[in-house]
């Protein structure tokens, strides 16, 4: 069976709709994106553009959740997730934005 649930977001996150995490401004530069599981879904692809291209696409087996190896860039961000098992793909997740910038950079200086 194809997953059929789309991405929501986990407690802390709560805010709109099939959202995640991260969204808004970013408090760091190497924020942990973070979506609920699906069931059925035996791997997620996460798809990170900056500034309207193409920054990351990854594929997680059974991970609800994605940590860049490096510090992001500042910029404007958007991402979104697809579900994947053996008998297709699921839904887009809505997209979420974010932005690391001038908060993400003082919030680092004071760690």
């Amino acid at each position: 069976m194809v997953p059929e649930g789309r991405v929501r977001t986990p407690e802390p996150c709560a805010g709109r709709g099939h959202a995640a995490c991260p969204q808004g401004v970013a408090a760091e530069r190497r924020p942990e994106f973070r979506w609920e599981p699906v069931q059925d879904a035996t791997w997620y692809q996460i798809t990170i553009n900056r500034n309207n291209t193409l920054h990351t696409r990854q594929w997680l087996e059974g991970a609800a959740s994605y940590t860049p190896a490096a510090d992001l860039q500042y910029g404007s961000y958007r991402w979104w997730v697809r579900t994947w098992n053996p008998d297709g793909y699921g839904p887009l997740s809505a997209p979420m934005d974010f932005s690391v910038g001038e908060r993400s950079r003082s919030r680092r200086r004071a760690s």
